[in-house]
């Protein structure tokens, strides 16, 4: 507000002095929000800017065996292959996102490649690779050896045309040419984290100041000001934490030893900054001085050289104009409207965003919630899955998967086969799909306990099963089935048993426990996933396989007939899409349950309009 003031009483040139770079960075963009720009000698350092964070990402990336979230954040930057069209390098990074997310890899590069699926992705990660290849993590050179390789490697990622085009990164390449001839004769080695200790070093010492903007008002720091008048100073973040602020020593050295050393000692350097102050309060007729009274509800005192100033003078300086403008002062956007008040939504679909297929899944989740269905089905906006770097639950269920299918495969009949060498089997089966999961992760070996203490009890069910007349058919089938000319129907079926008169049974395998799996089949037709592998795969029963913690493995099948639950559940179906073709609502009903995993919650506003 005040320098406002300043600028219309025609003032034309404004220090705006900053012990408290916070303070700083809140007042330009008010001001830059009023459209008054800012001359900035201060500037920031080379470690805060887009152009250095793309080179740490990058060395991070190459130290951490290109962890996934590095390599995404650097391949987002726009520095990053800046010799390529632009719509080339998102069209990669969005599908190697995409991806990543979709099979659960988390780092390494050869693992990339081994998904690429367009040339795009196969070009951006062989470039990464090739960049790579020029910096060695695991030898040692000298300071300016790493340098070039880095300019090797940057210039192999179109880092360099992009900094070329850039204020801040063609500074940061004459930087960076200053230390190649600084470092000349410098033959010390270096591994690779001590050099990047000493780049990001570097980074942190050296300013960028952009020198394209010209105005009255200028960002300066107290001792930039010696013996410079201006026609009014706005002294920010003056209390005593920030003025005279920390002078101590220094990162090597205490005083003792800088001043044996000739070195400046603390009470020098507290000298200069009072020197600097009482120079600019000399020199300068209009100032204004403001720090933060209140600090974590504690008071936040004012520096002691300006309570001295005002004991001095006995006035406390206090200017009292200002207080009462800022309440009707613009230096706030025009508030918005208050939010009207929402009644649950209930969006109808047009006929040509239905799907045309439908997983029993999907299926399951029109039933949970419309809303939910209409948000993640038919305007897709379902978010990519996240990257579980720990392994939880959905893993071991993964695992346990593929152990029995590849179990089965070889032993399609257990009935007449030693008991010792079927657990013989199953136990080696186990231990080379858990063998794979232990190299990425360390943790899976708990989980391989804990299958192994269901493996008798397993074997146990099975031979019971078959003793009924039930074998083993099929594994991981996908079937389809046509509801009406519009809509199909389409899973995959864990497993598929089939007996001697020629009728065919769905398992599901499931990492829940007994009474969970019962819950679901308590209200007939509310879960709708057996019933629909009953009908894609025209079998007479499904049922759930606990496969929990329990060392009881145990099958749960509803109490009603199968074929009855099927055909209704079809019969279902086509009447809500039929009713969908008709403009039928969606509405967001869904109960607490649902919703409190959903990730549409925040698109519906249940928080919102729920009370009402």
């Amino acid at each position: 507000m005040q320098i406002r003031r300043w600028l219309l009483a025609g003032r034309r040139s404004i220090a705006v002095v900053a012990q408290d770079r916070l303070v700083a960075r809140r007042v330009r963009a008010l001001l830059e929000r009023a459209q008054i720009l800012v001359q900035d000698e201060t500037g920031w350092t080379f470690a805060t800017l887009a152009v250095s964070a793309v080179l740490m990402r990058w060395l991070e990336a190459v130290q951490g065996d290109f962890y996934y979230q590095d390599v995404l954040d650097l391949m987002k930057s726009p520095y990053v292959f800046a010799d390529q069209p632009a719509s080339e390098r998102k069209q990669a990074v969005y599908q190697l996102e995409r991806l990543l997310r979709e099979h659960q890899v988390a780092a390494r590069l050869e693992e990339f490649q081994r998904l690429a699926e367009s040339d795009e992705l196969r070009h951006a990660l062989l470039r990464l690779q090739q960049a790579a290849q020029r910096l060695p993590t695991g030898r040692e050179f000298t300071l300016i050896g790493w340098l070039e390789r880095l300019e090797q490697s940057l210039d192999s990622l179109g880092v360099l045309t992009g900094w070329a085009q850039d204020a801040a990164g063609r500074e940061l390449l004459q930087l960076l040419a200053q230390w190649r001839e600084e470092l000349a004769d410098d033959r010390s080695r270096f591994s690779f984290p001590e050099w990047r200790r000493w780049l990001a070093q570097q980074l942190d010492l050296n300013t960028f100041r952009d020198s394209s903007v010209e105005s009255p008002v200028v960002f300066t720091h107290l001792a930039a000001t010696r013996w410079r008048r201006f026609d009014a100073v706005l002294l920010l973040g003056c209390d005593a934490d920030h003025l005279p602020g920390d002078l101590s020593g220094g990162q090597w050295f205490n005083d003792a030893v800088r001043g044996a050393l000739g070195l400046p000692v603390t009470a020098q350097k507290i000298q200069q900054v009072q020197d600097d102050l009482r120079g600019l309060l000399a020199l300068n007729d209009t100032m204004l001085v403001t720090w933060q009274e209140i600090k974590n509800g504690e008071p936040n005192l004012l520096s002691p050289w300006l309570e001295l100033l005002r004991a001095q003078l006995k006035d406390d300086l206090t200017e009292r104009e200002l207080a009462p403008m800022l309440e009707r002062a613009q230096v706030q956007p025009e508030a918005s409207p208050a939010p009207q008040p929402l009644d649950m939504p209930q969006p109808s679909a047009a006929t040509e965003l239905l799907p045309q297929r439908i997983s029993p899944s999907g299926y399951n989740t029109l039933m949970a919630c419309p809303y939910q269905y209409y948000a993640k089905y038919i305007l897709r906006l379902d978010d990519l899955d996240e990257v579980r770097e720990a392994l939880d639950k959905r893993d071991y269920g993964n695992w346990v998967h593929q152990i029995l299918q590849r179990f089965h495969g070889e032993f399609p009949q257990l009935t007449g086969l030693p008991r010792p060498e079927l657990e013989a089997q199953l136990s080696r089966i186990s231990e080379e799909v858990f063998a794979i999961a232990v190299q990425h992760d360390f943790l899976a070996h708990g989980w391989r306990v804990r299958w192994q203490a269901q493996q008798a009890s397993y074997l146990d069910w099975q031979l019971e099963s078959e003793q009924q007349g039930w074998r083993f058919a099929a594994a991981e089938q996908i079937y389809s089935l046509e509801v009406d000319d519009s809509l199909l129907l389409h899973g995959r079926l864990d497993r598929l048993d089939a007996n001697t008169d020629g009728a065919q049974r769905v398992l599901d395998y499931k990492t829940k426990d007994k009474a969970s799996l019962t819950g679901l089949l308590k209200q007939p037709g509310e879960d709708v996933q057996l019933a629909s592998y009953a009908a894609l795969s025209d079998s007479a029963a499904a049922t759930f396989l606990s496969l929990d913690d329990s060392k009881t493995v145990a099958s749960v099948q509803p109490d009603q007939a199968m074929d009855e639950l099927a055909a209704l559940n079809l019969a279902r179906l086509k009447e809500i899409f039929g009713q969908l073709r008709a403009g039928a609502a969606l509405p967001a009903n869904g109960v607490d349950k649902v919703c409190e995993y959903c990730a549409m919650r925040g698109l519906c506003r249940k928080g919102w309009w729920a009370e009402r």
